[in-house]
């Protein structure tokens, strides 16, 4: 275990100092206080400068496989907003094209307040004669 300061053990794990002072608050790693009022923590560094090297080249692989991802998304939505876009296009034009219309139609009639009269039917009577009821 290695006595180190709190700057250098958050360089070491490659987080804040904030976040080493949390896991002193907690209690979850061990420290003390020098006459001056310095704080230190005892880390294992053997273990993260082994794990450091080992996960830079996976950081580096998963970085570019994300990129990858990101862009090969970043296409799609692309291409997605093209043909949105497109199709506002046209709802815009057949829009247009219905209102330019809209004078030509015929307005419609207002309501009478004659009652209508019913359509006549037509039978035949038994004699071969149409009638009209």
């Amino acid at each position: 275990m290695d006595r180190l300061t709190v700057a250098d053990a958050a360089e070491a794990l490659g987080v804040t100092q904030d976040a080493i002072y949390k896991r002193i608050q907690r209690q979850s790693m061990a420290h003390e206080k020098d006459s001056e009022g310095r704080v230190y923590v005892y880390l294992d560094t053997s273990d993260i400068q082994t794990d450091k090297s080992a996960d830079a080249s996976t950081d580096i692989s998963d970085r570019d496989e994300l990129l990858t991802e990101l862009r090969s998304h970043h296409e799609y939505l692309r291409r997605q907003l093209e043909v949105c876009q497109e199709e506002a296009r046209r709802k815009d034009h057949i829009i247009a094209a219905l209102t330019e219309r809209l004078p030509e139609l015929e307005p419609a009639r207002e309501p009478t307040s004659e009652p209508r009269e019913s359509p006549e039917k037509a039978s035949t009577s038994a004699e071969g004669r149409e009638t009209h009821s």
